[in-house]
């Protein structure tokens, strides 16, 4: 048992209560047969997500609150128990009532069975995580009984500005103070003036106070005993939102105290408000932000252009996928070009179709020659997906690479980003060496570094190959550098296929040789060799060095000990020349 889990009464049980309906119109297209938890989120169900996430996180009994599709679920979660890990640590049971048309009538309903004994955990529909529930219950728990009035903890995941998988809908201010108390939470998408007026005795009445700036929302609440009683007497509170906006502005529940707790150190938490949320969080999975909760796929991810497989797909050898998640049984057509784009499972995309930024359901056919970009699709019909502005508008976007991607290599939004991206991946890079973890998963994290510091394809190409020809300097195994950077260079061989792919990755592996050598003897003692390695491999091309070569100043150390190896490349040129001629 854990220290947490100790520390909660013997006769404590952890519970949750999950809202299975979301109550709204955005997923209605693709959720008319199916219910919204049950979609697949990168080819796994998004239920399965939030029970493995409430299991891991010490929940002992979780309430699936449906209101539409309850046979559905219900048959799902008798089969999952056969073989659900979850299964194993927390009881799940399912409560129905058609007449809800609201979290806040869900809630009532369930205030009204009787079945919460205490403190709880609300959890919205779309939610997946891999946070530590325990100790934030236990903080909540501790607050009560500190300040009688405390109903609700918020859990928001601490964010920088323009990060993907942020919905501009659900853009906040929150002010708390030392105690994590909420003084100010304001929904700012429709707040009508441009300034927000932060009264003088909120600063002079608490010693510390903190202005948190969009968080991300992650829709899961620790609630106290005394939040489904308020939500019974008050008719009017529809949603969370409701309940929030009514604690913290009207009067007569100015004893109620709502507190905020902030995720940071690798706890991540989101849930799926729109589509544009569905994207963005599928690539976070993709990406492993949320590991250990992770996807299943029986098929290999094609790492360079970002494309995840289910079972038994059939892609055209002349097809185009870049950005794509196929569910299983999908068939796509010759010559069809298909791009940040989420297609369901038994999907026909036929010849010469042009899909982007779109979602397909399933079950979809798409005929010959189709044309979507920015749609929704499913039983024939399709709606259009207006990208929300800024931050949520396709998510994928600046994963790809762009013909007019210039940025220099030490430019970023932020100064410190790429440095910190730098020792994130030198620091993978040692782990995978001495633990022999296998290239993907190095790739997985590097991506995933390279999402949360939103740093370019550029810089992402010239700090690998950096990281690599650094790493012998801090492998302590005594070796000397070539012998250690021959060792690197075999080992992360694929991870260099993975980033190398063209002639501009390849100036950018050139530059990144250039800058090492000429900071360090070692280096440039053995540059030949380390050239000539990567040239045999076909990591470089005979164009592409003698062009880097070309503008190479005359002037620094290495210059003349590339001479000969040029010189070599351009005779061997010349002569392949001579005999085709002949």
């Amino acid at each position: 048992m854990s220290k947490n889990k100790e520390l909660l009464k013997k006769d404590d049980i952890v519970q949750a209560v999950l809202i299975a309906d979301d109550f709204s119109e955005e997923f209605d297209l693709v959720t008319k047969n199916t219910p919204f938890v049950l979609l697949p989120l990168v080819n796994k169900p998004i239920l399965d997500y939030t029970l493995e996430f409430l299991a891991s996180g010490g929940v002992d009994e979780t309430f699936i609150f449906c209101c539409t599709h309850s046979d559905a679920i219900k048959e799902y979660i008798s089969n999952a128990k056969k073989t659900a890990i979850w299964a194993n640590v927390m009881d799940v049971h399912i409560l129905i009532s058609e007449s809800c048309t609201s979290l806040g009538d869900c809630l009532r309903d369930i205030y009204a069975k009787g079945v919460i004994r205490g403190n709880f955990v609300l959890v919205e529909p779309g939610v997946i995580s891999n946070m530590k529930l325990l100790p934030i219950l236990q903080e909540h728990i501790a607050t009560l009984k500190k300040d009688k009035g405390a109903t609700m903890t918020l859990v928001m995941q601490e964010t920088g500005l323009e990060q993907n998988g942020l919905c501009s809908m659900e853009e906040t201010l929150i002010v708390t103070n030392d105690t994590k108390q909420v003084l100010l939470h304001r929904r700012l998408a429709n707040y009508e003036e441009n300034k927000i007026k932060l009264p003088l005795e909120m600063f002079l009445e608490h010693a510390e106070v903190k202005i948190w700036y969009n968080p991300r929302d992650t829709h899961i609440s620790i609630c106290g005993p005394n939040v489904l009683p308020l939500f019974a007497d008050n008719f009017d509170y529809q949603t969370r939102w409701d309940f929030i906006r009514g604690i913290m502005m009207v009067d007569e529940v100015d004893d109620s105290t709502i507190y905020c707790h902030v995720l940071s150190d690798g706890q991540m938490g989101a849930a799926i408000t729109s589509w544009d949320m569905y994207q963005s969080i599928s690539w976070e999975v993709i990406a492993g932000w949320f590991y250990p909760i992770t996807f299943k796929t029986q098929a290999p991810i094609t790492f360079g252009k970002s494309i995840v497989k289910g079972e038994k797909c059939l892609v055209s050898s002349t097809a185009t996928l870049v950005n794509c998640i196929l569910g299983d049984n999908v068939k796509i057509g010759e010559d069809v070009s298909l791009k940040n784009s989420i297609v369901f499972s038994n999907v026909k995309v036929d010849q010469a179709s042009e899909i982007y930024n779109c979602i397909i359901g399933k079950d979809s056919i798409l005929s010959s020659k189709s044309k979507l970009k920015n749609k929704i699709y499913c039983d024939s019909q399709e709606v259009d997906r207006v990208p929300l502005p800024k931050i949520c508008a396709d998510p994928f976007d600046g994963f790809e690479t762009s013909d007019s991607e210039d940025e220099s290599y030490t430019t970023s939004p932020v100064p410190d980003d790429t440095k910190m991206f730098f020792s994130e991946v030198m620091d993978s890079l040692e782990r995978g060496i001495e633990d022999k973890l296998q290239c993907h998963n190095l790739i997985l994290e590097i991506n995933s570094s390279r999402y949360a510091y939103n740093v370019s394809l550029k810089e992402v190409n010239y700090f690998v190959c950096k990281a690599i020809l650094s790493l012998p300097f801090q492998l302590q195994d005594g070796s000397q550098y070539l012998q250690a950077l021959s060792r690197c260079l075999a080992y992360f061989s694929p991870i260099l296929k993975n980033y190398i792919r063209d002639d501009d990755s390849m100036n950018d592996c050139l530059q990144a040789v250039q800058d090492v050598a000429i900071a360090n003897n070692e280096l440039s003692s053995c540059i030949v060799k380390v050239l000539n390695w990567l040239y045999d491999k076909d990591f470089l091309s005979e164009d592409v060095i003698s062009s880097w070569f070309s503008n190479l100043d005359n002037s620094v150390s290495i210059y003349s000990k590339v001479v000969p190896f040029v010189k070599w490349l351009q005779e061997a040129e010349e002569e392949t020349s001579d005999d085709e001629d002949d």
